[in-house]
């Protein structure tokens, strides 16, 4: 097995760790100097890779990592947590509840419902719920440097994963319809390379046609194989298509 990973600068206090297994490319992690300590984005992708993102951000930052925030319940943003297991780790109330259930060891010790500020020096960094890919997906915004970190909820440059049984597709249309009013110049996604606001609105429009092309499927009663499929990104993941086309199905019939 091939593994690598690096540190990219974004602003003078944001970073994100990129990863490849295999050839394969990995979850994105991020992390966020705040003063005196650090905020990580997120554990990296495996428990094996989480000690060096750890290694990496503090010996670039100079820092102690003091949060983690934990974007969402997925095995690529949680398996590595134990490496964070003496700092404290951010999540939803709906995370919180997944990982308990889940019996995971590490847990939340800070939990929220829609919003939390953390302050230090002369910034802050706000932490929102947001829903849409899964029910506990957040999200985290450093506004003096204008970087948003956006987990799973957008997938760069490729075909959005929408398949899990939690996720609620006009939640994530209405959350990105929300974001786009916000003043950022730059989007640490779950997946895929660092980019901007244009990315979002693509995203965006990629889940409105899927939306309207399903409740076409649906009212043609055509079944799921019959979703014209939104042609804006190269649809090389068949798999991811298919279960999303499903998922978007199943979810949208059980509307009428």
């Amino acid at each position: 097995m091939s593994v690598d990973s690096y540190i990219k600068p974004i602003t003078d206090r944001t970073v994100i760790w990129k990863t490849t297994i295999d050839d394969r490319p990995q979850s994105n992690a991020g992390a966020i100097a705040l003063g005196d300590y650090i905020i990580a984005i997120d554990p990296s992708p495996e428990a094996y890779t989480a000690p060096n993102f750890r290694k990496d951000i503090e010996e670039h930052f100079k820092l102690p990592v003091k949060y983690l925030l934990v974007t969402h319940y997925h095995g690529d943003h949680t398996r590595g947590v134990e490496a964070f297991k003496d700092t404290i780790i951010l999540g939803s109330k709906q995370l919180y509840k997944k990982m308990k259930n889940e019996g995971k060891q590490f847990l939340p010790e800070i939990i929220f419902q829609d919003k939390l500020i953390i302050k230090n020096a002369d910034s802050s960094v706000e932490f929102y719920y947001a829903g849409g890919h899964t029910a506990c997906s957040t999200y985290a915004y450093f506004p003096k440097e204008k970087v948003i970190f956006l987990g799973d909820l957008l997938f760069a440059d490729e075909f959005p994963w929408a398949g899990d049984k939690t996720s609620n597709p006009d939640q994530w249309i209405s959350f990105f319809e929300k974001i786009l009013d916000v003043d950022f110049a730059y989007v640490v996604p779950g997946h895929g390379p660092l980019c901007g606001k244009e990315e979002v609105r693509k995203q965006l429009k990629l889940l409105n046609e899927l939306r309207d092309n399903t409740l076409k499927a649906i009212a043609e009663k055509t079944g799921p194989t019959g979703i014209k499929k939104p042609l804006i990104y190269e649809l090389t993941n068949k798999s991811r298509v298919t279960r999303t086309m499903q998922f978007f199905y199943d979810f949208y019939s059980k509307m009428k």
